[in-house]
């Protein structure tokens, strides 16, 4: 006997073998492996859930970050479609470099200061010099006198007797009533004529005189020039004839040369009174002398000065420095006036070249200053203050800032100048660094932005770019434009957000890319959403968080709408759903009945390979059509008596069973 009292069976009521089932709703389980992207999608009975980085009504706009360590220049970032945005070390106009040295003393003696390509050396004396020479002045030069020969007169007063005598030179003249020969002379009561006669007789008898009348007075001039003249003797001893002088000719002198002292290129002589150029006057006062010989060279020479010197001296200086002073003629052949050398300039002071760059140590930082600057600009004092062959520099200038500092500024702009050397070897100067700096060629071109003074300020100045706000041309370049898809922040001191303009999903495809250390968040931007609409899904903070937003959806559990899923997500007309376990998920059919459930529609788009329909169908699985049959209806097989306890229909779960015991 059966172990249950089985229910009487009606008129309709058989017992039939077999086994009979209770309908079972199909399902299927989703397995999540990982945090759905967003946009993937599942999809239930034609119901697609699109999970979402937000669920917000009005939408949410894309946004990344760029992150900055250590930005350098030539580092790039690029956002969209725009150009590249390039950091740069300078933004701007072409400037010069420039540096600022300070005297803090006097620089001494060998001590240098290097100006790009030029070592400027201070010395205590500089070692050009010119050549100099001195004149000394003992005594009285002459002037050029010329020879005078020596004279007599022999005056007729009365007529001569016979017989007398008139001695001229080696010859003795006897008075004769008539001239017969040689050594007479015709006696004539005319005193005119007897002079005639006296001349007429001298004329023909002498070689070593001359003789001539002029109204009655002989004049005797001596043949040889000068003093030998004046030993030629003149007596008489005759009536009516006087002789002048002492027994011999008179007043003979000899010729005095031209007396000379030649400096350089100019010869000058000695004269009486200065007519002209290359003359000195002359003068028996030695101080005198010397102030004409400075005053002749003065107004003459070109190629030496000359001043008054000490004890009756002149310096003689050549005009130029060097060794070339050192062959300047300089010479003399006059009375009274000495030179020193032999024959040239230098031996006061021999002339030394120039060298360049030399500047005189003074004894102050100020004075030490000027000279430096003059020396730099071709200002004043040269040949005194800085070396005759300096020249002004020729890629720096300098000026005076104050009494102890100067500034240097290369003449041209650009880079080049950020490579002049600033050095030097001096304890009492100092430039503010080893080179120029500051210097920068024209950079101002579109997309190039301002490093700054740290990677703080090259982001504030990116901020800038993007927007193309104010420093164009300083912080960035001219001709950058506004960005047309983003909007840009900083939003750390190290970070750059850049936020799509416009809200959605279309802000994610927005792309990015950076080189160097100026680091993007993603690819792309990203958490862009389109406005909140129908099953949107929230990508929870895991997957498990993200199954659970999933089946409220699908139930549309109430408190949810509009925060774990879209407001106006309606309950899934097919499934139920429920959270199996932290990654997975299980979809039953609402309608009983395999045939129908099993045809329920499912997909996904999730990326992860762990994620995944069961048996990668798509379609539920699973469901099973229920035995028909009307209350009361028994079957049996060889475990078990099957009851209906109510009539059951292929979605019926009516059937009840009861095991068969042994007798």
């Amino acid at each position: 006997m059966l172990g249950t009292q089985l229910p009487q069976a009606g008129p309709r009521s058989t017992i039939q073998e077999g086994t009979p089932v209770n309908a079972a709703n199909a399902a299927r389980v989703l397995t999540v492996g990982a945090i759905p992207l967003d946009n993937e999608t599942v999809s239930i009975g034609g119901q697609v859930y699109k999970f979402e980085n937000a669920i917000a009504a009005g939408g949410v706009k894309a946004y990344a970050t760029f992150t900055s360590a250590a930005i350098a220049a030539g580092n790039k970032f690029k956002i969209g479609s725009v150009s590249d945005y390039t950091f740069r070390d300078y933004v701007g106009i072409a400037t010069k470099a420039a540096s600022d040295g300070v005297f803090s003393s006097f620089v001494a003696d060998t001590k240098w200061i290097k100006l790009d390509t030029i070592t400027y050396t201070y010395k205590t004396a500089l070692t050009e010099k010119k050549a100099q020479g001195t004149v000394t002045v003992s005594g009285t030069p002459l002037a050029k006198v010329d020879n005078i020969d020596a004279t007599g007169t022999i005056t007729v007063t009365g007529t001569p007797v016979g017989n007398e005598e008139l001695v001229v030179g080696a010859q003795t003249f006897l008075f004769k009533a008539a001239r017969s020969g040689a050594g007479e002379i015709t006696i004539d009561a005319d005193n005119t004529n007897q002079a005639v006669n006296i001349v007429a007789a001298i004329t023909a008898d002498l070689a070593t005189v001359t003789a001539s009348n002029t109204l009655g007075v002989v004049i005797v001039t001596s043949v040889a020039h000068g003093t030998a003249g004046n030993a030629i003797p003149l007596t008489e001893a005759a009536t009516g004839i006087e002789v002048s002088g002492s027994g011999t000719l008179e007043n003979g002198t000899d010729a005095v040369a031209e007396q000379h002292l030649v400096v350089g290129a100019q010869s000058y002589k000695f004269v009486n009174l200065r007519g002209g150029v290359g003359e000195i006057t002359i003068s028996a006062d030695n101080p005198t002398q010397v102030t004409n010989i400075v005053a002749a060279i003065t107004a003459d020479s070109t190629d030496v000065t000359a001043v008054d010197g000490a004890l009756d001296t002149v310096l003689i200086t050549a005009a130029t420095i060097g060794v070339a002073g050192n062959a300047l003629t300089f010479t003399e052949d006059a009375t009274g006036i000495a030179v020193d050398g032999a024959g040239t300039l230098g031996t006061t002071t021999a002339g030394v070249n120039s060298i360049a760059n030399e500047i005189l140590v003074e004894a102050t930082a100020e004075a030490a200053l000027n000279n430096f600057v003059s020396a730099t600009t071709g200002g004043a004092g040269v040949g005194v203050k800085y070396s005759t062959l300096t020249v002004a520099h020729a890629t720096v200038d300098v000026t005076k800032t104050n009494a102890s500092t100067i500034h240097a500024v290369a003449k041209s702009t650009g880079d080049a100048g950020n490579l002049f050397d600033t050095t030097t070897d001096s304890a009492d100067f100092a430039w503010t660094g080893l080179v120029l700096a500051g210097g920068h060629d024209l950079q101002d071109t579109a997309y190039d932005v301002w490093l700054g003074v740290s990677d703080e300020a090259a982001i504030d100045n990116a901020v800038l770019a993007i927007s193309a706000g104010a420093g164009a041309g300083t912080n960035y370049g001219t001709g950058t434009v506004a960005h047309t898809q983003v909007d840009s922040a900083k939003t750390a001191a190290d970070t750059l957000t850049v936020t799509a303009k416009t809200i959605g999903d279309a802000g994610n495809a927005i792309a990015l890319t950076n080189t160097g250390n100026f680091t993007k968040s993603s690819a792309t931007l990203l958490h862009g959403e389109d406005t909140e609409a129908a099953n949107g899904v929230l990508i929870g903070a895991s997957a498990e968080t993200s199954i659970e937003n999933l089946v409220s959806a699908i139930l549309t559990t109430a408190g949810d709408e509009g925060v774990k899923w879209g407001t106006g997500t309606v309950t899934n007309a097919y499934c139920t759903a429920a959270k199996t376990t932290p990654s997975t998920m299980t979809a039953t059919a609402i309608v009983a009945g395999g045939t129908t459930g099993n045809a329920i529609a499912i997909a996904e788009t999730l990326s992860n390979a762990g994620s995944f329909w069961a048996g990668g169908t798509t379609v539920l699985g699973g469901g099973v059509d229920g035995t028909e049959a009307p209350k009361g209806k028994i079957m049996f097989d060889t475990s078990n008596v099957y009851v209906a306890t109510a009539e059951n229909s292929v979605s019926g779960k009516n059937w009840k069973k009861t095991a068969l015991g042994a007798l």
